[in-house]
């Protein structure tokens, strides 16, 4: 079995080089053994999102994002500010699932 920690590091030097889409999507995110905490997806790329939920979540925490009937998506918090997270996904999104993302978003 995969170690998704070190699949998930992130270092100080990374840039996100995708295009980043201002959005409104509600959504929600769970930490393993943790109940969903509702929030709304700001922005989203093929490699990560941005984040305002009802709880502050903690950096470098694996959490599964759940936006309307795609399957939960893993990532990592790699910043966090008050209710505001930055995450990057464990896998990039492909990005056809994007644009049905920013389609549906409307």
């Amino acid at each position: 079995m995969m170690d998704m920690r070190a699949e998930l590091r992130i270092g100080v030097d990374d840039q996100r080089g995708d295009a980043r889409h201002e959005t409104e999507l509600a959504g929600g995110v769970r930490r393993s053994g943790s109940m969903r905490v509702p929030g709304v997806v700001r922005d989203i790329s093929c490699s990560g999102f941005r984040i305002e939920s009802e709880e502050k979540l903690p950096t470098d925490a694996v959490v599964w994002l759940k936006i309307g009937t795609l399957e939960p998506l893993m990532a990592r918090v790699v910043w966090s500010d008050r209710l505001l997270a930055g995450c990057r996904f464990a896998a990039p999104l492909h990005p056809l699932i994007l644009e049905r993302l920013l389609h549906d978003a409307g």
